[in-house]
């Protein structure tokens, strides 16, 4: 869910609870934005994410 394509697309599916699809794309994508933007503690193994190489461009982390 730290990426903003991945969690917009899961809260299109099963948000609001009951009424999954209810929202429109955009609506989607603004609560996912709110959310991942908001500071998160720093990990000690987060190196170890993206073991292939440099993390995605919409990774907060």
């Amino acid at each position: 869910m730290a990426r903003v394509s991945n969690a917009a697309a899961f809260i299109k599916s099963n948000m609001p609870l009951g009424r999954g699809g209810s929202l429109s794309d955009q609506d989607a994508y603004d609560i996912a934005a709110y959310f991942t933007r908001q500071p998160r503690p720093d990990f000690a193994d987060k190196a170890k994410d993206w073991p292939k190489g440099g993390k995605p461009a919409d990774a907060r982390y």
